[in-house]
């Protein structure tokens, strides 16, 4: 008998490797020329944020947004050619927006435990039910915290019943 994934939790420090390294893959992507998309704005939201104390996850819920590095007809043509560099094994939809899945892909890092949802819509204060935590893609102001002994390098955003509350959670140090 073999294992579901579902079935197998981890560790909150565990998830604070997952969400370390993504974070640290989203910066490297948004620096790195080969890739046509670069990551705008991450979230963490789930029993992440929800369930502080809660020892074990299922899961590590991250709400992403992607924005292309160029514009206009040169992005169109870029992303024509990589489309035509995908795996043969894709589906012609997958292999149409073959450069934002190379961004996905390189975000999740083939773990299954790391649960990427595209935001920016509608509906995302329907997936962010309770708080989020947004993670500051600038290096700048991460060198900048880090330099001063801040820790507080998220904010997590809450409704109270009548307004949002905005407070920094010292969560994961980087």
């Amino acid at each position: 008998m073999t294992s579901n994934r579902k079935d197998v939790r981890i560790k909150r420090s565990t998830a604070d490797k997952l969400l370390e390294g993504l974070t640290e893959r989203a910066l490297q992507i948004n620096k790195d020329p080969y890739y046509l998309y670069k990551v705008s704005r991450l979230v963490v939201f789930g029993s992440y944020v929800n369930d502080p104390e809660m020892d074990t996850l299922g899961d590590l819920d991250i709400g992403f947004l992607l924005e292309p590095k160029h514009s206009g007809q040169m992005q169109e043509s870029l992303e024509r050619k990589r489309s035509k560099s995908a795996p043969g094994y894709l589906d012609w939809m997958t292999a149409m927006f073959w450069s934002q899945e190379e961004v996905l892909r390189r975000l999740r890092n083939r773990s299954a435990y790391i649960s990427l949802h595209r935001i920016g819509g509608p509906e995302d204060e329907a997936i962010f039910s309770k708080s989020v935590m947004e993670i500051p893609l600038s290096v700048k102001a991460r060198k900048l915290a880090k330099k001063n002994g801040d820790c507080p390098l998220m904010k997590r955003r809450s409704f109270d019943g009548e307004k949002m509350v905005y407070e920094n959670v010292p969560l994961v140090e980087f």
